[in-house]
């Protein structure tokens, strides 16, 4: 009897840590993507009609990584082509000034 009632406490310890670890995980993740979109959204508003960006931050290699693997979970293959592109090109043009991330217009991109 003692020995049940033990059991089950401990049990319930272990579920309840778990249970609170795969909260916090989720959590983090939820905020990442929520970045992410966040940040695929500025990509389109510094979009100019004529297709050149204007960028004031560069995508955190963290937050594409994430985004990338949730596109290709969904079967948007040719949007993760699409996003590394773009990134690619970002940080190849990068024109840091004063250390902060404020960035040039880029031409042909």
């Amino acid at each position: 009897m003692v020995y049940e009632l033990l059991i089950s406490i401990v049990l319930s310890i272990i579920t309840g840590i778990y249970t609170g670890l795969v909260i916090t995980r989720y959590t983090k993740f939820q905020y990442a993507k929520d970045e992410a979109l966040r940040n695929i959204r500025m990509i389109s508003w510094y979009t100019n009609e004529d297709g050149s960006l204007i960028f004031q931050r560069v995508i955190d290699p963290y937050i594409l990584t994430l985004i990338t693997g949730e596109l290709l979970q969904s079967g948007h293959k040719n949007s993760v082509i699409e996003l590394a592109s773009i990134n690619q090109q970002i940080i190849k043009y990068m024109n840091i000034k004063n250390n902060n991330e404020m960035v040039e217009k880029f031409e042909g991109i």
